[in-house]
């Protein structure tokens, strides 16, 4: 995925505000990262596996709660450059 694209997508197409367009950007990162690392796609399986990983980090409800909303818009933005991945929908 694109960060770059990412980050035009989410500011333009769904006017997000500078804060949120910078958690986002974060957390995709962190996202990316991980997948790479984990030599893993994007998928319902890696992104439950994500969410264990983060779980057993100890984070709480609330920072739990920013990672899905980057991967709401994430996968907005799959959908929006024509791919038919829809890892997210079937996750929650």
């Amino acid at each position: 995925m694109d960060e770059l694209d990412f980050i035009r997508y989410i500011t333009i197409k769904k006017s997000l505000a500078a804060n949120s367009v910078r958690l986002c950007k974060v957390r995709f990162n962190i996202i990316n990262n991980w997948l790479k690392e984990n030599n893993k796609e994007l998928n319902k399986d890696s992104v439950e596996e994500f969410f264990f990983y983060l779980k057993q980090k100890g984070l709480n409800n609330n920072t739990l709660n920013t990672y899905f909303f980057t991967l709401r818009y994430i996968q907005d933005y799959i959908k929006d450059r024509g791919s038919d991945n829809n890892f997210f929908e079937s996750f929650t």
